[in-house]
């Protein structure tokens, strides 16, 4: 397996950011309205092999605690 890439919407915070192999790799975008239409996208080059797992299987990483109060909350 390669690397393991997350990308976390903070909806509260308004915030986008990513992780590499659990490393948060800090805000990449700022300001996203918690009502935005956001579709996820990949883009790759030839010979590139991919699997996404948009929750159907367990996370490698999981989030912090703070995430996860976070989360639930919003539900």
């Amino acid at each position: 397996m390669g690397n393991v890439i997350g990308c976390r919407w903070d909806k509260t915070d308004r915030t986008i950011s990513f992780t590499r192999d659990g490393e948060d790799l800090g805000v990449a975008f700022s300001d996203v309205p918690a009502n935005a239409n956001l579709v996820p996208a990949v883009g790759l080059s030839g010979g590139i092999r991919v699997r996404i797992n948009f929750g159907q299987e367990l996370f490698v990483y999981h989030l912090g605690k703070n995430e996860v109060a976070k989360q639930e909350e919003a539900v």
